[in-house]
């Protein structure tokens, strides 16, 4: 099914890209500068700039490039999930028709979309946290325990980095429902059957594993090669580099579609004929009630 969306996977590729190489365009052109104003002070003073230079680089593009990126990369990402969703409800639609049906639905709910995106990045910095403390835990065990860390931290990633995802999915899908009562509904589906979501995360988190395998497999694989022919030199150097990056891309651009798509077959599986949970419901509207009455 992820294959049928061949469209998006191409275009999150090549934004992923994208944004990669302008990245490393922007450290490396303050890195160049660092290194020329401190040239004439000596070569250390020329290296030490340059390295201040290539942090500096860093920070513009983590503050202004990167939000900017991943806020085009989530709409991106939200217009593949409404097709997604669509074609696991039987809709046919050709490909040549996906982007722009995709964009079309996504304009319909852009506030919601806003929103959601804004919370799944305060929930990826939530992981983060308790991912950061789960890995220090286990690095006390060895590498084969900062190696389990790492897995404990995908596993999380799948099975609470999605959320905000799911429930994207659900609002797009109801088309005859307010955004915010759509999210509301979505949200306290998500909680009633959070654990066959965890469940399935398992498999999912082998999943991403072996892909991950794979493609950073590969591109080691394909580096070796260009290093045995053309030998350790600047060349070779930005050929590995562009290619540990492109298994990175097509990690982004398949590898996570396709959990998306997975988590999303089980999520409306388990909701087909069933009514949000009111308890969920209630705590919700009253979150919500709260939160207007706190900002007038």
């Amino acid at each position: 099914m992820v294959l049928q969306t061949w469209p998006f996977i191409l275009l999150r590729f090549i934004i992923s890209m994208t944004s990669a190489t302008i990245a490393l365009a922007t450290i490396a052109t303050c890195a160049w500068v660092g290194f020329l104003i401190g040239a004439p002070s000596g070569e250390n003073a020329a290296y030490t700039s340059g390295f201040v230079g290539a942090l500096v680089g860093l920070s513009l593009f983590m503050s202004i490039a990167y939000i900017l990126q991943e806020y085009v990369f989530y709409l991106l990402k939200a217009a593949h999930i409404a097709i997604l969703a669509e074609l696991i409800h039987g809709s046919v639609i050709e490909p040549s028709r996906q982007l722009e049906t995709g964009v079309a639905i996504v304009r319909q709910h852009i506030l919601a979309s806003m929103t959601l995106f804004a919370v799944g990045q305060a929930i990826k910095s939530l992981i983060g946290v308790v991912s950061r403390f789960v890995t220090r835990g286990f690095s006390s065990f060895g590498s084969s325990g900062s190696s389990l860390g790492h897995i404990v931290q995908s596993y999380f990633s799948i099975v609470f980095g999605l959320a905000d995802e799911l429930v994207l999915a659900y609002i797009l899908r109801a088309h005859e429902k307010a955004p915010q009562d759509a999210a509301r509904e979505g949200a306290a589906h998500y909680a009633r059957n959070i654990k066959a979501l965890m469940s399935n995360a398992f498999a999912l988190t082998i999943i991403h594993l072996l892909l991950s395998v794979l493609f950073y497999g590969a591109a080691l694989a394909v580096s070796i090669v260009v290093v045995y022919f053309q030998g350790l030199s600047i060349s070779s150097g930005i050929i590995m580099m562009y290619l540990i990056i492109a298994a990175g891309a097509m990690m982004r651009a398949f590898a996570t579609p396709l959990i998306i798509t997975c988590q999303m077959q089980v999520f409306f599986t388990a909701i087909e004929n069933q009514t949000p949970d009111t308890r969920w419901l209630d705590r919700l509207t009253k979150s919500d009630h709260t939160k207007i009455m706190e900002a007038r």
